[in-house]
C-alpha cells in the first residue's frame, strides 16, 4: 500500500465526519429558529392589521360625526331655505333675483425673480438662520 492511500483512508473520513457534525446542528438550529419565529411574524402581521383597522375606525367615527352635524343642520328651516336659494336658485314669490356679472381683470405680470447660484442661496440661508 502506498502512503497516500493510507493517508486518504485514515484522515479523509475524519474530515467528512467533522463537516457532517457541523452541518446537522446548523440545519437543526435553523429549522428550530424558523419554527419558533413563525408565531412572532404572525404577531407582527396581526399588530399591523390592528393598527390599520384602528385608523379605519377613527376615519369612520369622524365621518359619522360629520354626517350627524349635516343631519342637525338639515332639520333647521333656515338652512333648508339657504340651500334651496344657493344650490337650486329658488326665490320666494314676489322676489326678483339679480345676477351680478363681474368682468375679468387681467393682473399685472409679476417681474421674474432673479436666479441665484447655489452659493448665494447658501449664504442667504446662513444669514437668515444665524441673524439675531
Amino acid at each position: 500500500m502506498s502512503r497516500t492511500r493510507v493517508y486518504n483512508n485514515i484522515f479523509k473520513p475524519n474530515i467528512q465526519l467533522k463537516t457532517g457534525r457541523l452541518i446537522i446542528p446548523l440545519v437543526v438550529f435553523t429549522a428550530a429558529f424558523l419554527w419558533m419565529s413563525a408565531p412572532t411574524l404572525k404577531l407582527i402581521r396581526e399588530r399591523r392589521l390592528n393598527s390599520n383597522l384602528k385608523l379605519q375606525l377613527q376615519n369612520q367615527l369622524l365621518e359619522n360625526n360629520n354626517l350627524k352635524s349635516d343631519i342637525s343642520k338639515l332639520k333647521k328651516p333656515s338652512y333648508i331655505e339657504l340651500k334651496a336659494r344657493k344650490d337650486l336658485g329658488l326665490v320666494k314669490p314676489g322676489e326678483i333675483q339679480y345676477y351680478v356679472l363681474m368682468k375679468k381683470v387681467k393682473g399685472k405680470a409679476r417681474p421674474k425673480a432673479k436666479r441665484m447660484s447655489w452659493w448665494q442661496k447658501t449664504l442667504g440661508f446662513l444669514e437668515v438662520t444665524f441673524a439675531k
